[in-house]
């Protein structure tokens, strides 16, 4: 693009390049209570903060805090963090941290505008920062709603202030620009080519449509199918079908020429013999097509209910599984609402007409649990947990549910079985990151010594975050490294369902990479040498066939034997074990290429 731009202007690619490479540009921007490690808002806004999110806000208040009181002394803050590929601009109030995350090179003068747009928000938006601080953070609540605009705001004053820092400009060269003179030269033919085409589809459109409209408008077509081909320009029409009698399609064949009397119109239609009716014949296959779109609705609807039936199972399971690690008030709440989903599970799947009754419920409980959420499981000085009470009577969610087809009732149900599994899965990971932080929190304040270890580990983690993730390469690799395919007696598998699925990920992972795969059988000690070796290759083979029965190309597969001890894997020998087995190698580059 760079060469492209220097070609078309006619500047230098080299001043392009490093121009672009100066300018400093705003990637993310956070915006955080000190006192807790809450996000308040960050921009730009992915349909309110994550669970990674909330974790990086709780990290870098940590960093920062850690910083002020170890360097205390000299009156030092952090200011940035550099993560090689970009940096974090830390500025803090005495109640909030703003965290810019930007690429380019840095300056004096960024450095100056950060301060001075940071303090301008806080001027700025002092009501409702104010407003925010006076109430538990709730990112994704009304609170966060009235604070993203702010952040959206102060990036776009960043970024326009930003680009008022003056990188090195590229000069305009002298002499023709071969790029533009090619580009005129190939672009008007096609320009206009582009045009013509575009004028003649237009034409043949307003054919067929004006034909067309004839048919449709003759009633004693109906029923009866008609097709049109229109050649290249519109200049020929041929018609086809079906027409109920002679007269009617010497009449439909005239009409059609007379409205379009620049057009040759060909009739290929065919009429049916005088006296023949198929009216009753297309009402009875309308008929029956009726019987079998309703059977197709009911099954339908079945499938739909076990799948919003299977949603809420699945998060009842979640919900109990959080509620056994936590304690107090946030155990009995996410009990509570793991029992009401699985009652909500059991009434979905036999619901028939009771069905707008168990909808509102099924958005009863979606709110109670994005509520719940929301509050991330904190309580109240009364004790009374806040976000709605998940008791709340069935149709308190939009009521107008039990006016709505049975259809309609159907679809909100599997919308809000999915919002419960969604708001299930968040108020689960908010309530493990509540408990992780407080861990970390403790431990923060007690161990001095350890948070200068902890900051650079927790350095690592953010860096990770931006770090690209394992090749298909690499991810075979690590797969054939970790997984094998278990036998007990000759080649009948010690677990079949288990294998099926290893096997399905394994072809899947075949299908992103063009690398060979050596598949390696072994056997215990048990039996003659002879015996072990033919066993080990009957294991591999098996293997083999299963991957090339899931679309995995034999030219890929280099099936071998070992039957040497040393690669016994266990001491124990017979049924059951480790050591009667298939192993995955990934093959070198150039492996299997012997001719």
């Amino acid at each position: 693009m760079v060469r492209l731009t220097a070609w078309t202007s006619g500047q230098s690619a080299a001043e392009l390049a490093l121009a672009e490479a100066q300018q400093l540009r705003v990637e993310d921007v956070f915006l955080i209570r000190r006192a807790t490690g809450e996000l308040l808002a960050r921009w730009p806004d992915a349909n309110g903060p994550g669970n990674s999110d909330n974790v990086l806000g709780g990290v870098l208040t940590a960093i920062n805090d850690f910083t002020a009181e170890a360097f205390k002394s000299e009156g030092s803050s952090l200011r940035e963090i550099d993560l090689g590929d970009s940096r974090v601009y830390l500025r803090v109030s005495p109640s909030y941290l703003l965290a810019a995350r930007c690429k380019g090179s840095e300056s004096a003068a960024a450095e100056k505008i950060l301060d001075e747009e940071f303090l301008g928000l806080v001027e700025r938006c002092r009501a409702d920062l104010d407003a925010a601080a006076a109430s538990p953070a709730r990112p994704s609540g009304q609170s966060g709603r009235r604070l993203q605009p702010m952040l959206s705001d102060l990036s776009s004053r960043l970024s326009t202030r930003f680009a008022g820092i003056a990188p090195v400009r590229a000069t305009a060269r002298k002499g023709m620009r071969p790029l533009t003179f090619l580009a005129a030269l190939i672009g008007i033919p096609l320009a206009l080519w582009l045009s013509w085409a575009a004028y003649t589809r237009w034409i043949e459109t307003s054919v067929v449509a004006t034909a067309r409209g004839i048919v449709d408008a003759t009633e004693s077509m109906g029923g009866y199918p008609a097709e049109f081909k229109v050649e290249p320009g519109g200049r020929t029409l041929t018609i086809l079908g079906l027409t109920p009698s002679a007269d009617v399609q010497s009449s439909l064949v005239k009409r059609i020429s007379a409205a379009l009397p620049d057009v040759a119109v060909v009739d290929r239609m065919n009429a049916l013999p005088a006296g023949t009716d198929v009216r009753p014949l297309l009402a009875e296959i309308k008929q029956d097509q009726s019987a079998f779109e309703s059977q197709v609705r009911t099954a339908t609807d079945r499938r739909l209910r076990i799948r919003a039936a299977n949603m809420l199972a699945r998060s009842a399971r979640v919900l109990e599984a959080e509620a056994a690690v936590s304690v107090g008030e946030s155990a009995a709440l996410l009990n509570r609402f793991s029992k009401e989903a699985a009652v909500l599970s059991a009434s979905i799947e036999r619901a028939t007409s009771q069905l707008a009754e168990a909808a509102s419920r099924v958005q009863a409980l979606e709110l109670s649990l994005a509520a719940a959420a929301r509050d991330v499981l904190d309580t109240s000085p009364d004790g009374d947990a806040r976000g709605g009470a998940p008791g709340s009577a069935p149709g308190s969610a939009r009521g107008d549910v039990g006016a709505d087809s049975a259809a309609e009732n159907r679809g909100d149900i599997l919308l809000s079985a999915e919002r419960v599994a969604a708001a299930a899965q968040a108020l689960t990971d908010r309530s493990a990151v509540k408990r992780r932080l407080a861990v970390e929190t403790t431990a923060l304040k007690s161990e001095t010594t350890a948070l200068k270890t902890e900051a650079t580990v927790l350095k690592a983690e953010i860096a990770a975050l931006s770090a690209r993730g394992l090749t298909p390469r690499e991810q075979l690799v690590q797969f054939a490294r970790s997984h094998a395919v278990f036998f007990n007696e000759g080649t009948t598998l010690r677990n079949a369902a288990n294998t099926g699925r290893m096997l399905d990920e394994l072809a899947a992972l075949m299908q992103r990479d063009t690398a060979r795969l050596r598949i390696v059988g072994y056997t215990d000690d048990a039996g003659s040498p002879a015996t072990n070796s033919a066993l080990g290759q009957s294991r591999s083979e098996a293997v083999a066939a299963e991957l090339t029965r899931r679309g995995v190309a034999p030219a890929r597969l280099i099936v071998l034997r070992r039957t040497s001890p040393e690669n016994n894997v266990s001491p124990v020998s017979g049924a059951g074990s480790s050591n009667r087995r298939v192993e995955f190698e990934v093959g070198f580059i150039g492996e299997g290429d012997e001719g």
